[in-house]
């Protein structure tokens, strides 16, 4: 892709994961963000009202309240399994589309 010939020009590598396997992007940071989307979402508009309030609940929302380390862990197992199985998949040949 144009992004990887640009990191080779740079002398960097980019790998990119496959669409639809979010899970395989790494240590579960989809969950997290995911979790952390959710969580927003159910914040009442008045906490969203004006530029501090936004920030203030954004930074509540990636914050330890919402994205505990036994919640972060427990989507990085999550990933760990997910990525093990496809490589599972890939290894007995069969598809995983």
């Amino acid at each position: 892709t144009m992004l990887q010939m640009i990191g080779e020009d740079l002398g960097c590598i980019i790998d990119r994961t496959p669409k639809c396997t979010p899970e395989i992007a790494g240590e579960g940071v989809e969950y997290d963000w995911a979790m952390a989307k959710m969580y927003y979402r159910k914040q009442p508009l008045s906490s969203k009202g004006s530029k501090t309030a936004f920030e203030k609940l954004v930074k509540e929302c990636m914050g330890k309240k919402v994205l505990s380390l036994e919640r972060t862990r427990k989507f990085s197992r999550r990933a760990r399994q997910y990525m093990t199985c496809y490589y599972m998949l890939e290894k007995n040949g069969e598809s995983t589309t």
